[in-house]
């Protein structure tokens, strides 16, 4: 059952690394980033699948090295797509937490067995933070919805739960391990609605953007 529902995983993910770049000429900037980082995602997918196949050790340590990837691209994206967080001093609020996250990285990488639980948790933070301050500033404006106000409630929808994931998550699992595998199901169903909602986003990104007067 489980097997199955990882292909199902990988699908989706392929299909819309493969809409964005069908679509690339329609994407801006920030747009292209969010599809360089689908595409880091599957390509740490396959690593982290090869080598635990070939070496039958854990692959723990090459999720842990993508989570700053992760994080310097999705700054990478509001710092290029919303122009308030690019005007204003959050930028340089997210550089301090910046490196406060690098820094529980690089303490969390003292054990390779265990994932980087620290250095998600902060960057969901983060990224909520960021994402809540965006949407602030919409509703107190006039502009239409467009692609960022999208790609922002996806954003909100997975980094909320995944910081419910790795902080609640974990008491859960020490507190009530039998009870659990929920948990696991639920995180599968977040990552494949979280990718397959990108994808209709790239398919459909010149619809998504405001009418030009």
């Amino acid at each position: 059952m489980w097997l199955k529902l990882i292909i199902v995983y990988y699908i989706v993910l392929v299909l819309s690394i493969l809409t964005g770049l069908l679509k690339i000429k329609d994407l801006d900037g920030p747009a292209r980033t969010i599809l360089l980082l689908l595409s880091i995602t599957l390509l740490t997918e396959i690593s982290a699948l090869l080598y635990s196949s070939n070496t039958g050790e854990g692959n723990i340590f090459i999720y842990n090295s993508f989570i700053p990837v992760q994080y310097s691209l999705l700054l990478l994206y509001y710092h290029k797509a919303i122009n308030e967080i690019k005007r204003s001093n959050l930028v340089l609020l997210i550089a301090g937490l910046s490196i406060v996250v690098t820094v529980a990285i690089l303490y969390a990488a003292k054990d390779s067995r265990s994932i980087n639980t620290l250095g998600l948790a902060t960057e969901s933070v983060i990224i909520v933070g960021i994402t809540l301050h965006y949407f602030s500033t919409f509703l107190n404006s006039s502009k239409p919805i467009s692609v960022p106000f999208w790609i922002s409630c996806i954003m909100l929808f997975f980094w909320s739960f995944t910081f419910f994931y790795w902080i609640a998550g974990l008491a859960i699992r020490h507190n009530f391990t039998d009870n659990t595998i929920w948990l696991r199901y639920m995180h599968w169903a977040i990552n494949v609605l979280t990718y397959a909602s990108f994808g209709i986003v790239f398919l459909f990104y010149k619809r998504l953007q405001p009418a030009r007067e």
